[in-house]
């Protein structure tokens, strides 16, 4: 499926359920996936996203730098790409769909940003960052 008359913006508070690597061109990248919540789960408020390589680590970061203040608030832009997913109900293939991350910008203050920017590039020195 292409990227075509697929383009999303979702705002709202982001958070990480995975993180992971996955082989792409034979080489192991970052994935991480979430949530953005833009409102409430019953009324379809909560977009399920995925974001690879450098976006991955970009967004690992800013999420531990502000850990203490809660999820910060951010902006995904990307496209839409549904898929089936493997439970059924009532008979029925169930479809869901992610938003593939093209950027993700943050909206937090400064001191985070700092955080974040130091976290971003030891994880691009392959330094430790779960003690940050």
């Amino acid at each position: 499926m292409g990227k075509r008359n697929n383009k999303v913006w979702i705002e709202g508070l982001l958070s990480i359920k995975d993180v992971g690597t996955t082989e792409l061109d034979g080489k192991a990248v970052p994935v991480v996936q979430g949530i953005i919540a833009s409102g409430s789960p019953e009324l379809g408020g909560h977009h399920h996203f995925v974001a690879y390589g450098r976006l991955a680590v970009e967004t690992i970061a800013f999420v531990q730098a502000g850990d203490e203040d809660g999820p910060p608030q951010a902006l995904v832009t990307g496209w839409l790409r549904s898929m089936a997913l493997d439970r059924n109900i009532a008979e029925e293939r169930v479809v869901s769909s992610v938003v593939v991350a093209d950027n993700i910008t943050f909206v937090v203050n400064k001191e985070v940003r700092t955080r974040a920017n130091t976290l971003f590039n030891q994880a691009l020195q392959g330094e430790d960052t779960s003690a940050g």
